[in-house]
């Protein structure tokens, strides 16, 4: 009622409900108005969070809101296939958070396998533990890189303690100046089980990094297409383990990746993005 009574005294053209479980309440709320209704979901659609309810609202949004956004074509696919309903569907990524960098060579980085990320189960980095304790026997002078704190953190050191791995991993904590990490890496890791849209991949194309990822079911497949960038399968840890050491046994892989991955940035930039948003704004 009070979304209702907001809509009406902005005379708002447009609604955009951030995350489709909230399309519960923006339908009945823009029920009989005059303007345009864009459900905007951030999760994999075979994933539901625990939630029936979230289940329910997004075959409500498909048949009463007017466009959903995904951000991954195979989302998109996934929504197609999965609810019925005359909702326009189209798929638009994330922006990037920073612009594209100026990269320095590979023979100018550091030795650092760069992941970074909340420590929780969902990002899979007792899986990357694992994967590098294959790797670094075979990668003297490397490290692996661990940018972000989370509820995870102890369990994670003693597995590299127990893997004996310690001296080669480093655990920096949370920290504002990601930036520093990212452009003097050499090489990016994710590790997650599952991702909606990973925006470590965009953050990491950005200042130019190759990327080895585990290929989780929508996100890194697409952001990588075109990069260089390596796919694991989805959790194998041995399989992590050969890409990983793909690029660091081949320098000049890492370079060419890593001008790709400059070049795929670009698609990621904000003024790319606002202007495929403008477009499903403006639209009759």
């Amino acid at each position: 009622s009070r979304l209702r009574k907001l809509l009406k005294a902005e005379q708002a053209d447009a609604l955009i409900v951030v995350e489709s479980m909230l399309a519960l309440f923006t339908i009945p709320a823009t029920a009989g108005l005059d303007l345009k209704h864009i459900c905007w979901e951030h999760f994999n659609f075979n994933n539901d969070l625990g939630r029936k309810g979230r289940r329910i609202a997004r075959q409500l949004a498909a048949k009463y809101c007017d466009v959903i956004v995904t951000l991954t074509e195979k989302d998109k696919q996934y929504w197609k296939n999965g609810t019925t309903g005359s909702a326009r569907i189209v798929s638009i990524p994330n922006p990037s958070p920073f612009p594209v960098q100026d990269v320095l060579p590979v023979s100018d980085k550091e030795k650092i396998v760069l992941t970074v990320g909340r420590l929780v189960p969902i990002k899979g980095y007792d899986l990357l533990l694992s994967a590098w304790a294959l790797v670094a026997p075979d990668a003297p002078g490397w490290k692996l890189r661990i940018v972000g704190d989370g509820p995870e953190m102890q369990r994670l050191c003693a597995q590299a303690r127990e893997l004996g791995v310690e001296q080669s991993v480093e655990f920096t904590g949370a920290t504002r100046n990601v930036e520093e990490h990212y452009r003097n890496a050499a090489l990016f890791c994710m590790s997650s089980r599952f991702e909606g849209f990973p925006m470590v991949l965009l953050e990491a194309l950005s200042f130019g990094l190759p990327v080895v990822s585990f290929d989780c079911e929508t996100g890194p497949s697409e952001v990588l297409e075109g990069t260089g960038g390596r796919l694991a399968e989805a959790l194998n840890v041995n399989d992590l383990a050969i890409n990983l050491l793909y690029f660091i046994k081949r320098p000049d892989m890492l370079s060419l990746a890593s001008e790709c991955s400059s070049r795929k940035a670009n698609v990621y930039q904000s003024e790319i993005i606002i202007k495929d948003w403008v477009s499903i704004v403006s639209e009759k």
